[in-house]
């Protein structure tokens, strides 16, 4: 491709339908004989985007000094993608969309002529210190309508030759650990940090400015010592009144777990489970549980899966606190249909919470969280336990494109499907 135009600068092939499956190296090399090509510009694949680029996708482009490849759904780089660019000096990559970008950290390791970088309005959260180290000739940095919440010392002192840091519209944490880039940003004669006065501290209520945020309490050893002993006493009142009101129960389900699972290790049988799953949800999202979930993973999945609901499988007249510890422990997972109703219901919390005291004593993975829509980290931080399980547990998030849906449910069914579920309860039993 492209052959006989050595002489070619710019090559602009934005709003095409230039897309890959796999980072395998191309037996074509597209841009190979394009030697003296400066600017090239892949925005906006459609219909999905680029999706994925190929190891080699760049070979023979080592003039190549402008790169955008911006507003697509998708795209996923292999290590060496962009190790050819060695002249590189403006990359922009911005506009991907929801978890669509995907960096590894040794992504940018050859491209130390790299002055411009743009990874605007991506959905990032952070960026690892690995992937700007070696970023020498960096002067312009533009990270803006991202969620970026801390940036760290480290990270800033790796750009050696920084002078422009865009931070617009992310959502920075007012606290200690962001007390230093406040001052820096503040004083720096060096780097300019645009709109800095705009900048508003996440989650805050009334809205405060960054640059106004109060930091003296992580500057005085006393007001340190003073915070510390009321959270003491106020930690140590909280834990009593929580023991004498809730954390009973939680007490009862983990000796209820625990004499069942020593049960098994002493009488030296594989413990069979009732259930593949046991489905917490909140009542608002039944419509998808019963028209999504359960004709898919009863009826379609082969082997069909067997799950647990509130309405259709607890015992009637059983305490409802007994009906969900039996469901839990007699089903091999728990799978949580998270939503912002979901959020709200002070059942879904228990259910999340029983769930959590088992993952504690069986040491391995039991739960599983679905996203049914996306939820911002600052409103998940709310809800510790289920805040803590999303940076630690499997999850898998429901697609808007009904074309990702087969994939979903492939990925859901290899979660769950294993075989320790009881077989004589895979019938439905009708007699009296």
């Amino acid at each position: 491709m492209f052959k006989g135009l050595p002489s070619v600068e710019q090559l602009y092939l934005r709003s095409n339908k230039i897309s890959f499956e796999t980072t395998r190296k191309l037996q074509d090399l597209p841009f190979l004989h394009l030697q003296s090509l400066r600017n090239l510009n892949l925005e906006n694949q459609i219909p999905e985007g680029i999706q994925v680029i190929p190891v080699n996708f760049f070979e023979g482009l080592s003039n190549l000094q402008m790169l955008y490849m911006g507003k697509n759904q998708m795209v996923f780089f292999d290590t060496q993608s962009l190790d050819p660019l060695t002249n590189l000096t403006v990359l922009d990559i911005s506009g991907v969309g929801y978890k669509g970008l995907t960096l590894n950290t040794s992504l940018f390791r050859k491209l130390k002529r790299l002055q411009i970088l743009r990874l605007e309005n991506n959905d990032m959260e952070n960026i690892p210190i690995e992937l700007v180290s070696g970023l020498d000739s960096l002067q312009i940095f533009s990270l803006r309508f991202n969620y970026i919440r801390n940036i760290s010392k480290e990270f800033v002192q790796r750009l050696k030759s920084l002078s422009y840091f865009d931070l617009f519209n992310d959502s920075l944490d007012c606290v200690c650990d962001n007390a230093w880039f406040r001052n820096w940003s503040v004083h720096s004669s060096t780097v300019q940090i645009p709109y800095l006065g705009s900048y508003l501290c996440a989650g805050s209520a009334p809205k405060t400015l960054f640059i106004d945020f109060d930091d003296s309490i992580c500057n005085s050893d006393i007001e340190k010592v003073l915070f510390i002993s009321t959270f003491v006493v106020t930690s140590v009142t909280l834990i009593c009144s929580l023991v004498s009101a809730k954390l009973m129960w939680f007490l009862r389900y983990i000796i209820y777990i625990a004499k069942a699972e020593l049960y098994y290790k002493i009488q030296k049988v594989k413990k069979l489970y009732t259930y593949d799953a046991f489905v917490s949800y909140n009542s608002n999202d039944e419509k998808w549980i019963f028209e999504e979930l359960v004709p898919n993973l009863e009826e379609n999945m082969q082997p069909p899966l067997k799950l647990c609901l509130h309405h259709r499988d607890f015992e009637l007249g059983v305490d409802i606190f007994e009906n969900i510890q039996s469901a839990i422990s007699n089903s091999r997972k728990t799978l949580c249909v998270i939503s912002n109703d979901y959020l709200r219901s002070e059942w879904c919390r228990l259910e999340v919470q029983l769930a959590s005291m088992r993952l504690f004593v069986d040491y391995h993975d039991v739960l599983i969280l679905i996203f049914l829509e996306r939820i911002p980290d600052y409103r998940l931080s709310n809800y510790h336990k289920v805040r803590k399980l999303v940076k630690k547990q499997t999850y898998i998030t429901w697609p808007e494109n009904p074309n990702e849906r087969q994939l979903f449910w492939a990925r859901l069914g290899n979660a769950l499907r294993q075989k320790m579920v009881d077989e004589r309860n895979m019938q439905l039993n009708v007699a009296e």
